[in-house]
């Protein structure tokens, strides 16, 4: 086999996409000192892997357990914590890149996965996240898992596609409340319906019913979490860090601009500057060709900025990683 045809197949790419992944995301893994919110999830992991009666005991703090859960159980084979815990994320970073290269091959070309696949591994953001004891990576490898059973199931409804929808949106939901952004979105998928099939009504109401379906599934896995006592402090914890919709309503716009100059100087720093400006050539160039499969995909990066934007009271950089990464 000549090695243009090895490389065309990808037969050489993937194995040095995953050994590029892996040393990008562990040489020197503890060089990042540990900080607060990393501690915290490493004490949680450790009372969860050991007292079975706490195994919820982040709800305690109004964060979802999914994180913490998996922290436990790679703390249970590996001695110590921090790194147990921080390879949640590197594993999580690695599911992403499959997603990523799964999802892109599905809406585009092979040729432009493998991109977006080194672009993943490069990118700061993700590198400096995927090696942090943090829900964020989590969050975003199921946030594009998500999307990837979404659009299989909007161009080829299955009953498949909606229990793979509704369990990667719901274990979203139960790593953390931005998890929700994906189930809001659902619906839109239909920009992909292909409404020149000759049975399109029937296969339009067949995908209506997977929907609803996922949006269920989703919604019990999420409900869950209600069996611990302590489910209700989810919504209070998240007031903390948003404001209310009659505040909202009030006053719109009184986070709206610095929240949203900040969100872009994070994400142009993050991503780098020259592929942000690249970006922002890539929307120009695909909303003039009314390319619906782009405009899909830029719904889950405007509407949790705007989201963020209009409502946060409290913002982060990681907060915008689950939509930048995409």
């Amino acid at each position: 086999m000549k090695l243009k045809n090895i490389i065309k197949k990808g037969t050489l790419i993937w194995p040095f996409l995953i050994i590029f992944y892996f040393l990008t995301r562990t040489i020197n893994f503890k060089i990042i000192p540990i900080f607060t919110d990393e501690a915290i999830y490493t004490y949680w992991a450790q009372i969860a892997l050991n007292d079975p009666v706490n195994r919820f005991i982040s709800l305690e703090d109004g964060k979802q357990p999914l994180f913490i859960w998996l922290a436990a159980i790679f703390q249970h084979f590996i001695k110590d914590p921090l790194i147990a815990t921080r390879l949640v994320s590197v594993f999580s970073g690695f599911g992403s890149l499959i997603g990523i290269y799964l999802l892109t091959k599905e809406l585009f070309e092979k040729r432009a996965a493998l991109v977006a696949s080194f672009l993943y591994i490069i990118i700061p953001f993700t590198l400096l996240y995927d090696r942090m004891a943090l829900f964020d990576s989590l969050l975003t490898m199921l946030g594009i898992y998500a999307v990837l059973f979404t659009v299989k199931m909007a161009r080829d409804p299955k009953l498949e596609s909606a229990l793979l929808t509704g369990t990667a949106i719901g274990l979203a939901k139960i790593t953390k409340s931005s998890g929700n952004f994906f189930q809001y979105l659902l619906p839109f998928s239909i920009l992909l319906f292909n409404f020149r099939r000759k049975n399109n009504v029937q296969v339009l109401v067949k995908w209506f019913g997977f929907v609803s379906i996922a949006v269920v599934l989703a919604s019990v896995i999420y409900n869950s979490l209600r069996v611990s006592g302590y489910f209700y402090i989810i919504e209070r914890k998240n007031y903390e860090f948003i404001r209310t919709s009659q505040d909202v309503i009030n006053d719109p716009f009184i986070h709206f601009f610095s929240n949203s100059q900040a969100l872009i100087g994070w994400i142009s720093t993050y991503l780098g500057i020259p592929l942000f400006i690249i970006y922002i050539a890539s929307i120009a160039y695909f909303l003039k060709k009314k390319n619906l499969k782009f405009i899909y995909l830029q719904l889950f990066i405007l509407v949790p900025f705007l989201a963020e934007a209009t409502f946060n009271k409290v913002l982060y950089p990681r907060f915008a990683l689950f939509f930048a990464a995409n």
